[in-house]
């Protein structure tokens, strides 16, 4: 800025500083390396700006704006924040501007940033073991600046629309990586559902503006939290389902967004390459790899900053993987070889066939009645039971179920794919025979490489292994890793 140049005005400086973040979040260049220098370029004009305006003389034209110390004490923390790294200066300014300014206008911007300051510090820690403790501690710093936030939410001229959807949303962020539990005022441990309290927030967060894509987007990463990380419902099938249909909800509103203003800014209608990448995550556990492949496209399409991870979930998670399953269902995975081994394990398989029928003949007179009945509703879903060898594991993973290849009376091929077992206890070995009760054999695949696959989603009411059940100390949530690309 040349020194004649008149200092910019407040609200330019609060219109420079939305820009820079709206260029972060809504940018995506065929090279990172030209978006980061764009970024930093911006920060430093920014940054200028605001050193002019303070040491600008007092003018008639000066805004007696009250706390203007606060203010430009966040704009200059939220300019320094701009990266996802720890930046001690911006903390000490965004903590400047909740002192002098912790309840007027402006503030919940404040403490939302603040919070999201401690939030990155404790990221920072805690991946070492000797610092996790307090990187934990920081995070704990975070959620109490978002709960005073929230409390100055509903003072008049504290927060906009905007202020308010985005404090909930990242305070539903963090809520998924705080562990489960809490101390309480008398210093006891109490429990929490960090899950369930993270979709809460992203309800609050789409409740105030139900046409903004984002707050959906995040309510979906709160959906399959809630299923991966042991949350009320976790292993819940139906939780899955949900987030799927949030994740198909905040992709029709970000691409029906295109020309329209949103929150002063022009959006684009680019839906969030984060969101394609984390459906097709969920998609890849479901097994629908033709959905899973054209998210992850759609993903490298938007952002080519994800090209390399996408290319190789794209060749290895999918094409690979499809491929591999299909070769090994026409060779039985090289088991099976000759007609006298075919014939053993057809036997093995029909004797437990055998074996279960004779068991299910004794059921008692309450059971041979519902039996009946169903049988007379010709409104019941018919099911079946099928008997199956297992052949080989096709390797466990956080993408995919427990698979196995396996064989059923017939002599046919096929995978099985058994959800949330957690390796504890005895689960399912080579050579077992497993009974699936209500199988449905479904096909699965992409095209030109495609095959039959068994989908187990309750363990411990639909499978036996050798004739024995599931138990309930083998069932445990799998983990997954989503995408969340910068924190504000």
């Amino acid at each position: 800025m040349m020194a004649c140049d008149p200092p910019p005005s407040l609200e330019a400086l609060e219109n420079a500083v939305n820009t820079l973040y709206f260029a972060r979040d809504n940018n995506f260049p065929a090279s990172p390396l030209s978006k980061s220098a764009s970024i930093k370029n911006l920060q430093k004009s920014i940054l200028s700006q605001i050193a002019a305006f303070q040491s600008a003389p007092d003018t008639p034209n000066t805004p007696n704006t009250p706390n203007l110390k606060s203010i430009l004490a966040y704009l200059h923390g939220a300019t320094l924040s701009i990266d996802d790294t720890y930046n001690p200066e911006a903390s000490s300014h965004l903590q400047k501007s909740v002192k002098l300014n912790p309840s007027g206008a402006f503030c919940v911007r404040g403490w939302t940033l603040l919070g999201v300051s401690f939030w990155k510090r404790g990221n920072s820690m805690s991946s070492s073991a000797a610092t996790w403790k307090e990187g934990l501690n920081f995070l704990r710093e975070a959620e109490t600046c978002f709960k005073n936030a929230v409390e100055r939410c509903n003072v008049e001229g504290s927060a906009s629309l905007k202020d308010k959807k985005q404090l909930y949303r990242l305070f539903s962020m963090l809520m998924r990586q705080l562990p489960p539990s809490a101390l309480s005022e008398d210093g006891s441990e109490v429990a929490i559902d960090v899950a369930k309290c993270s979709v809460e927030m992203a309800k609050k967060a789409v409740a105030l503006d139900v046409s903004d894509g984002e707050s959906w987007y995040i309510l979906g990463n709160g959906y399959v939290s809630t299923f991966f990380t042991g949350g009320e419902k976790s292993g819940n099938v139906s939780t899955l389902t949900m987030a799927i249909k949030v994740y198909d909800k905040a992709e029709s509103l970000w691409q029906t967004a295109e020309q329209h203003q949103i929150d002063s800014q022009l959006v684009t209608g680019c839906v969030s390459p984060d969101l394609y990448y984390n459906r097709a995550t969920v998609h890849l556990y479901m097994e629908d790899y033709i959905s899973a492949l054209k998210d992850l496209e759609n993903t490298k399409k938007i952002d080519p900053f994800f090209s390399h991870d996408v290319e190789s979930r794209i060749q290895n998670d999918v094409v690979g993987w499809c491929s591999k399953i299909c070769g090994l269902v026409k060779s039985k995975g090289g088991v099976v070889k000759g007609e006298k081994r075919l014939k053993a394990v057809r036997k093995e398989v029909n004797k437990m066939r055998l074996a279960f029928e004779a068991a299910r003949e004794k059921v008692s007179t309450e059971g041979e009645e519902k039996k009946e009945k169903d049988e007379n509703n010709t409104t019941t879903k018919p099911t079946k039971t099928v008997h199956l060898k297992i052949l080989m594991g096709l390797g466990e993973s956080s993408k995919t179920p427990n698979s196995f290849l396996v064989l059923d009376g017939s002599g046919e091929c096929m995978v099985l794919s058994v959800y949330l077992l957690s390796g504890v206890g005895r689960g399912v070995r080579e050579g077992d025979v497993v009974t699936v009760l209500e199988a449905e054999v479904r096909m699965v695949g992409i095209p030109g490489n495609v095959y039959k696959n068994i989908h187990v989603i309750e363990p411990t009411r639909t499978v036996l292994i050798n004739g024995q059940a599931v138990r309930r100390q083998e069932i445990a949530p799998t983990k997954m890793r989503m995408n969340n690309s910068g924190y504000l």
